[in-house]
């Protein structure tokens, strides 16, 4: 029961190894692909993030500018 193992001629050969490096090509294309649209996907809820956090910064320096005119004029009450 010994196999016999077809030979499989250059042309052959040349048909596949072009089909696989199609193939491989068009996976890279398709993975490059997917990586934009994932970008394009979290880009909008990125710059919501980005925007709120620039909120709470700004709220929190607001809050600090607060604070430092309400520290000055407690001074100055103590002062005789």
């Amino acid at each position: 029961s010994t196999s016999q193992k077809t030979p499989i001629d250059s042309t052959e050969l040349k048909r596949l190894r072009d089909a696989i490096t199609r193939f491989s090509s068009d996976l890279d294309t398709i993975s490059q692909r997917i990586h934009t649209n994932r970008e394009a996907t979290t880009a909008p809820q990125e710059v919501e993030r980005l925007m709120s956090l620039n909120l709470t910064e700004n709220n929190n320096e607001q809050q600090i500018q607060n604070e430092d005119t309400s520290v000055s004029t407690d001074n100055q009450a103590a002062v005789p």
